[in-house]
C-alpha cells in the first residue's frame, strides 16, 4: 500500500552510520569496537579514523532508494497529514537522492527544518546529507530560504566534520556555517577532524 512507503523511524534504523558516528563521538560506542580498531592499527590496517564514510549505496542503502524510487513512480502523492509525519527527506537526504528530494520539497507541509525525534540530538535532513557527503543534496538543503546552517546545538558542519566529509565541510563553510561553533561536549568540528586525522577538512577549518 501507499502508506508502506513511508519510512517508520521506530521500526526502521534510518541513516544509522551518522548516528553511529555521532555515538562513538559521545564515547558509547562498545570496548569490543575499541578493540578491533586498535588490533587493526597495530597490523598496519587503515582504520574508520583516519577516512570518511563511504558513500556508495549498501544494501540498506538500496531499500531506502528503492523505496523513494517506488514513491515518484506512484506519482509522488502526499496527503498533508502523510508530509507532516513523513522522514522520505531523511531518506533522501542519506542516499543522495536528489530528484526525490526536490520533489519532497515541493509538497505542501514538508518542512526542511523537520527534526528527527529519536535523535538526542534532533538531526535534520541536513545533517544526514553532510555526514554521508551527498553534496547535491547538501547544495539543495543550502538553497532553501529557510535553512539554518547552523542548527542544532550540534550543528550539521560538526557532523560533516566528524564524518570526514570535506566536500559536505566546504558547501557549509562557503554558506556561512561557523567553524568554531561546538557540540554540548565542548568540541569544535577542527577538533574532531583533527582528532579523527582527516587532514582535508582540518586544512578547511583551519
Amino acid at each position: 500500500s501507499e502508506d508502506e512507503l513511508f519510512l517508520d523511524l521506530e521500526e526502521e534504523d534510518a541513516v544509522d552510520d551518522v548516528d553511529k558516528d555521532f555515538a562513538s563521538h559521545l564515547g558509547s560506542s562498545s570496548n569490543k569496537k575499541k578493540k578491533k580498531r586498535k588490533k587493526r592499527k597495530k597490523k598496519g590496517g587503515r582504520t574508520a579514523a583516519n577516512e570518511p564514510k563511504e558513500v556508495t549505496i549498501r544494501p540498506e542503502d538500496q531499500e531506502r532508494t528503492d523505496r523513494l524510487d517506488a514513491w515518484l513512480a506512484n506519482g509522488a502523492h502526499m496527503t498533508r497529514a502523510q508530509a507532516r509525519n513523513s522522514t522520505l527527506l531523511f531518506d533522501a537526504a542519506s542516499v543522495g537522492h536528489l530528484k526525490a528530494a526536490k520533489a519532497l520539497l515541493e509538497k505542501p507541509g514538508i518542512r526542511v527544518l523537520k527534526e528527527n525525534p529519536t535523535h538526542p540530538e534532533k538531526f535534520t535532513a541536513l545533517h544526514y546529507a553532510s555526514g554521508r557527503g551527498r553534496v547535491e543534496v547538501v547544495k539543495l538543503l543550502l538553497s532553501r530560504p529557510e535553512i539554518q546552517v547552523d542548527r542544532g546545538q550540534c550543528s550539521p558542519l560538526f557532523v560533516a566534520a566528524l564524518s570526514g566529509q570535506s566536500g559536505s565541510v566546504k558547501l557549509l563553510l562557503d554558506s556561512g556555517a561557523d567553524k568554531d561553533k561546538a557540540d554540548s561536549s565542548g568540541s569544535t568540528p577542527l577538533l574532531v577532524a583533527a582528532h579523527k586525522g582527516f587532514a582535508d577538512v582540518t586544512k578547511l577549518l583551519i
